[in-house]
């Protein structure tokens, strides 16, 4: 299961914003629903978990966390359109991976596993400056409904 290297920094750094980390599998749908209703700025790895923006308030933000590597290779933004027609804000921003541990070092040992497979699974590093800066971008009207917003490394 892919997680974030550095998530006590980042935790450290958007805690005092309001962030707090919430694990969506501990929840009940109702209470998913409930918790993205409220929810204005939410920021998370790519993956399912994504999908419970269509339960965010319109002009509401997403800052959709991705691995550079695979992005660059397959990926074809899903969730930036489901906050499109959700009406919410969308700011994808691409992470780095750790090249020295974790999933890329088991890549080859099995001639049936797709590189893929393993680069969607990669643990990520969040650049945290970015992070803020993304986050500032919240209140602005600098993000544009039915945009991509790419911020990279």
């Amino acid at each position: 299961m892919r997680c974030v290297e550095n998530e006590e920094e980042v935790m450290n750094a958007i805690g005092p914003l309001g962030f707090e980390k919430v694990v969506f599998e501990q929840l009940s749908f109702w209470q998913q629903a409930a918790l993205m209703q409220n929810t204005h700025c939410f920021v998370t790895l790519y993956g399912a978990g994504l999908g419970n923006l269509i339960f965010m308030r319109p002009e509401s933000l997403v800052i959709e966390l991705i691995n550079k590597v695979y992005a660059e290779k397959k990926y074809s933004f899903p969730f930036w359109r489901m906050a499109n027609a959700s009406g919410v804000k969308y700011i994808a921003q691409f992470c780095s991976i750790n090249k020295t541990q974790g999933l890329l070092l088991e890549y080859g040992k099995d001639k049936n596993t797709k590189e893929l497979d393993f680069l969607v699974n990669q643990n990520v590093i969040i650049d945290i400056p970015k992070l803020l800066d993304n986050i500032s971008l919240r209140e602005s009207n600098t993000i544009h409904l039915g945009k991509i917003t790419l911020n990279s490394l």
